[in-house]
C-alpha cells in the first residue's frame, strides 16, 4: 500500500485509482484512507482496467473488487476521497462524491472540517505534523489548507 489511492501489485505494477484523490500524507483523513484501501486490496483479488499511464509511470485505473464494485465509487460515497472534477463523465462517481459532501461523511465531516476548537474555543490555529520528519505546519483561518487541518491539542 503506497497511500489511500495508490497500491503496488504482486507483479510490482503501481496502480492509482482513477478519478479520485485521497488526502496527502499529513492531512486529515490520510491514515483512514490508507487503512481502508489496505483492507480492500491487500491479499485479495481485484480487477483493474488501465485508463492511462501517467507521467510517473503509474497505471491510472478503474479498480474493481471481485464482486464487480468500483472501489473509487465506494470510497467517494464514504467520504474517503475527493472526486476529481475531470471525472464528470462518470455520473455515479460524481454522485457518490456529492453524497459524502452533503452528508458530511469522512473528510467532509468532523474532525476534518471542524472550524471551532472544542477543547480550547479561543484558539483558532490548526496544524499538521509530517509523519516522516515530525515537522509541524501551522494554519490560520485565512490559509487555504485550514479546512484540511486538525486542531491538535499537543501541537
Amino acid at each position: 500500500m503506497i497511500d489511500g489511492d495508490t497500491f503496488t501489485t504482486k507483479e510490482k505494477q503501481i496502480v492509482r485509482l482513477n478519478g479520485v484523490q485521497a488526502p496527502e500524507k499529513g492531512l486529515c483523513g490520510y491514515n483512514e484512507a490508507k487503512i481502508a484501501l489496505s483492507k480492500i486490496i491487500e491479499g485479495k483479488r481485484v480487477y483493474f482496467k488501465v485508463v492511462y499511464l501517467d507521467k510517473y509511470r503509474r497505471n491510472i485505473a478503474d479498480v474493481y473488487t471481485k464482486d464487480g464494485k468500483l472501489v473509487a465509487e465506494n470510497w467517494a460515497k464514504k467520504g474517503t476521497v475527493y472526486v476529481s472534477q475531470k471525472q464528470t463523465y462518470k455520473k455515479e462517481l460524481t454522485a457518490s462524491g456529492d453524497y459524502a459532501r452533503q452528508n458530511k461523511l469522512g473528510i467532509f465531516g468532523l474532525p476534518c472540517t471542524q472550524e471551532t476548537n472544542l477543547e480550547k474555543p479561543g484558539c483558532l490555529i490548526k496544524g499538521n505534523i509530517n509523519n516522516s520528519n515530525g515537522n509541524k505546519t501551522y494554519f490560520l483561518p485565512a490559509c487555504t489548507q485550514y479546512k484540511n487541518s486538525l486542531f491538535l491539542q499537543d501541537f
